[in-house]
């Protein structure tokens, strides 16, 4: 396919015009394409923009378009703009998570000096429940940004926040940030811990694993199965075995777990994982009515 090149950009004379005509669309209802043409044309002038957030310069409507537009225009000074205020404590939550979930619709890989920003951020213990619910939503999202950019280097960045995180609950959002990337070598490092001496880590690694669509997590959870005797962590990687895509083999282990002489939260997450497939294979359709 022929590629075009990029439309030159028209910036403003200042980033006083630029905040002075965004705010001139602050009307009943935002003009989405003339707001997204704004953002486009004035990309040097982006910084700008984090004064006035802080000095609230826009109402609660515009401020949210314009986010979902910085998001949209996926530059090296957008990505920039929105770490800054994801991590500004002055500002507020909903303004900080919109620029997180913003920054999530970006197909380009964030810039380095961008990733060590937000990770050192993702990674602090804030002091109030707002600020701590915006540290690990970033996590995850830089997950997410991993899987959707195919950043290996962003996503060898969250393992190691994993494999150095200082408590059991950074731990458990640190894997979920890991799940998020999707990948192969996450479900490798999540794996290890479905032998954790943490009955509350081994589950937490077995439901991350049943998101992931590598195929080694279908056979962590496959050989977990194997060997878990906690009846809990047994359930958890029962009901991620199931949503994976099985054969008659792996069919007839989520059978057995169905016996009378199972632990009752084990039968009921076996029953529903053979559930899963009772659409696709006759034999756990009809086992169904035998159970």
């Amino acid at each position: 396919a022929e590629v075009y090149p990029a439309a030159p950009r028209s910036p403003l004379e200042s980033a006083t015009l630029f905040v002075e005509a965004l705010r001139a669309l602050d009307l009943s209802e935002v003009d989405r394409e003339l707001l997204k043409q704004l953002v486009f044309d004035n990309d040097v002038h982006l910084a700008a923009l984090h004064e006035a957030l802080l000095d609230d310069q826009f109402s609660s409507e515009l401020e949210k378009e314009l986010l979902f537009a910085l998001g949209q225009a996926d530059t090296a000074n957008s990505h920039l703009l929105l770490s800054d205020v994801i991590s500004d404590g002055n500002l507020g939550p909903v303004t900080r998570f919109g620029s997180i979930m913003a920054l999530r619709q970006g197909t380009s890989r964030i810039e380095r000096s961008v990733a060590d920003s937000l990770l050192a951020f993702a990674q602090t213990h804030a002091i109030d429940e707002d600020g701590q619910m915006l540290a690990d939503s970033t996590l995850m999202v830089l997950g997410t940004i991993a899987s959707n950019t195919e950043d290996a280097g962003l996503e060898s960045r969250i393992a190691n926040a994993l494999l150095a995180a200082p408590t059991e609950r950074d731990a458990m959002i640190a894997m979920n940030a890991l799940g998020n990337a999707d990948s192969r070598i996450g479900a490798e490092i999540i794996a290890g811990y479905l032998d954790a001496d943490s009955q509350a880590l081994s589950i937490r690694a077995a439901e991350t694993l049943g998101r992931i669509n590598a195929d080694q997590a279908t056979e962590a959870l496959r050989s977990g199965l194997g060997t878990e005797q906690r009846p809990e962590v047994e359930s958890a990687l029962l009901r991620s075995f199931g949503s994976k895509n099985l054969g008659e083999a792996d069919l007839s282990v989520l059978f057995a777990r169905t016996a009378a002489t199972e632990p009752l939260v084990v039968r009921r997450a076996a029953i529903q994982a053979v559930g899963e497939h009772a659409q696709t294979h006759a034999s756990a359709k009809q086992h169904l009515r035998e159970v």
